[in-house]
């Protein structure tokens, strides 16, 4: 879970490490649970109609069906809109570049609309290209193939002060020393 090899103390993102976190987990999270509410919704609604009723245009089974599709889109369009925020402001446009493409790619294979998944290939090599500059610009440590493209002084073992391992605390936590702006002023002793 730690965000990338980084030398230790750089930040190499825009948002905090906790921040990732977090928000990994909630998008994470929230897949399984949309997809549980709108099966049940969809379920539910299919049952009530009866033996007789109109299953397929019932507008019960016709939203637990999109709340199951944004269980989808929902978080990844989020998750590629934060992972371009996190690079550089205004990132987000990049992200979202990519999600309609992968979506214009697999709407267009559906419903057989040739110019859709030609748009859609675009967007998602636009998307990547996008994506690949922001990590480069912002000097992300980017491997291809097993070697690195941005070269760095020092590359630390990825792990968080205080980590054994990357998001798991470990009992015998490292001590930091805070970053020289961040130190109080000390008198000179005499």
């Amino acid at each position: 879970m730690s965000p990338g090899r980084r030398a230790p103390g750089e930040q190499v993102y825009r948002s905090s490490d906790r921040a990732i976190r977090v928000w990994t987990i909630l998008l994470l999270a929230s897949i399984p649970a949309l997809l549980v509410v709108g099966g049940l919704v969809s379920y539910l609604s299919w049952t009530m109609a009866g033996p007789h009723g109109d299953r397929a245009g019932n507008p019960g089974t016709v939203a637990g069906n999109l709340i199951m599709l944004s269980a989808v889109v929902l978080p990844l369009v989020i998750a590629a809109a934060l992972g371009g925020e996190a690079l550089h402001k205004g990132g987000s446009i990049v992200g979202v570049v990519l999600v309609a493409g992968i979506m214009g790619f697999a709407f267009g294979g559906t419903a057989e609309l040739s110019w859709m998944r030609t748009w859609g290939v675009i967007a998602i090599v636009v998307g990547v290209l996008g994506f690949f500059a922001l990590g480069y610009i912002r000097r992300v440590p980017i491997w291809i193939g097993g070697v690195g493209l941005v070269r760095k002084k020092e590359v630390s073992d990825g792990l968080l002060p205080g980590e054994s391992a990357p998001g798991v605390l470990s009992s015998k936590r490292r001590h930091v020393q805070a970053r020289p702006e961040e130190q109080p002023d000390r008198q000179p002793e005499k």
